[in-house]
């Protein structure tokens, strides 16, 4: 008789005959799809756990046969965690230091608010187009020393008399350097992102980008009540040199890894 797929996975096949052995091998088919269905649906909401698991093992086996993949990896979460410290901790402090320089509520707003934005666009276009142009790296060392030089226009601020002139130029460089260095950051994030887990990724980057800083900005009133502003200022500035050490040490660990992939290939 004329034969019958029982199931393609298995590629058996049963004689159709006279008597219903067909319909009988049609049954058995369906039982045997449906139970393999019901083992796929019993296994889906299992499947990300069981992706999770096998990155974590894959993580410590790197771990523990390249050991530099543990420094690697630390390296990377310092410079995420400290990156943008210069500017978090000074910023804390910006309002209340135009306060106690007679600035107005409208001459801030004028300046920080209004003029200081649209450098901050501008310093983020001047950063995505040089990261495009010279590499992410490279910016993201530019951002760094920029952000913690335009502290120090703060201090020199401090000891200038009342002027909005000047109180525009600081605030414009400020702006201008803070929008490069975020623009060459968020590029520098979502290179260490993986395209699955993307948004999860940079969000968790993202909060360890501010919580240490957030927690050192909050003796920042403490350390101008002691020191004075111009002291502080250049304080929050210093705080930018690590940084400027582990940009360096990050470029250096991502030029060895595309070395290696080269000469791998």
């Amino acid at each position: 008789g004329r034969m019958v797929p029982v199931n393609e996975d298995l590629q058996t096949s049963v004689p159709r005959g006279d008597g219903g052995a067909g319909h009988v091998a049609e049954s058995a088919a369906g039982r045997l799809s449906e139970e393999r269905g019901a083992r796929q649906g019993e296994d889906m909401p299992q499947h990300g756990y069981v992706v999770a698991e096998a990155r974590a093992a894959g993580f410590w086996r790197r771990a523990l046969r390249h050991p530099g993949f543990v420094v690697g990896a630390l390296l990377v979460l310092a410079l995420i965690g400290t990156y943008r410290i210069s500017d978090t901790v000074m910023g804390v402090m910006a309002n209340p230091f135009y306060v106690d320089l007679c600035f107005t509520k409208a001459e801030v707003a004028a300046v920080s608010k209004t003029w200081g934005l649209g450098m901050t666009l501008l310093g983020a276009f001047l950063g995505g187009a040089l990261a495009l142009r010279f590499g992410v790296m490279r910016i993201l060392m530019l951002g760094a020393l920029l952000s913690s030089l335009s502290n120090l226009l703060f201090a020199w601020l401090a000891g200038y008399s009342h002027s909005v002139a000047a109180l525009a130029a600081v605030v414009s460089a400020d702006n201008l350097a803070s929008g490069l260095a975020s623009a060459a950051f968020v590029g520098y994030l979502s290179s260490l992102t993986s395209l699955g887990y993307s948004a999860t990724q940079y969000a968790l980057f993202s909060s360890l980008m501010l919580l240490g800083p957030k927690l050192l900005a909050g003796f920042s009133g403490h350390y101008v009540n002691a020191f004075g502003y111009a002291n502080f200022f250049t304080a929050t500035a210093l705080l930018g040199l690590p940084v400027l050490a582990l940009v360096w040490l990050a470029q250096r660990a991502e030029s060895s890894r595309k070395q290696e992939q080269i000469q791998a290939g």
